[in-house]
């Protein structure tokens, strides 16, 4: 079963800039995804929505009734927090639009590849019955010739 830390579409939002950026393999593992200098925020986000990731990590940190302290950038952030990112990311879970992760591809890229695969397939799909409309439309136009030549 699929696990987010193992998705192209787990991304971190820049602080300044609000774009989502790829999560490395060091942070999916670890779970600390604002870790560099606070340029990220701390939440990890699906960027299509498949699921309330801060809901999640939010019921862990109260059932262990983890209260948040201030960190050095003047934030508030539970001392176990990278934890249960960790937790949360590595939770098999069904989760039919995922796309396994290609290091180096921002979430929207791999959202625009999935967008890409499900077009070929329509594509596909719709190039054989144009075929078969052409093969029935030939048959009958043949059809079609042979009675009125037959008949006349």
């Amino acid at each position: 079963m699929p696990k987010c830390s193992e998705c192209g579409f787990i991304s971190a939002r820049d602080w300044k800039t609000r774009q989502f950026a790829e999560v490395d393999d060091k942070k999916r593992c670890s779970g600390e995804i604002g870790s560099e200098l606070g340029a990220f925020e701390p939440m990890p986000v699906c960027f299509i929505n498949s699921f309330d990731i801060k809901e999640e990590i939010e019921i862990l940190r109260k059932a262990a009734h983890d209260e948040p302290t201030q960190d050095s950038m003047g934030g508030y952030i539970p001392p176990h927090w990278a934890t249960y990112v960790k937790v949360v990311l590595n939770t098999e879970r069904k989760c039919k639009p995922f796309r396994k992760w290609q290091q180096g591809f921002t979430p929207k890229e791999h959202k625009e590849m999935t967008d890409r695969d499900i077009e070929r397939k329509w594509q596909f799909r719709n190039l054989g019955l144009i075929i078969f409309g052409n093969i029935l439309a030939a048959c009958l136009g043949a059809l079609i010739v042979y009675l009125l030549t037959r008949g006349g």
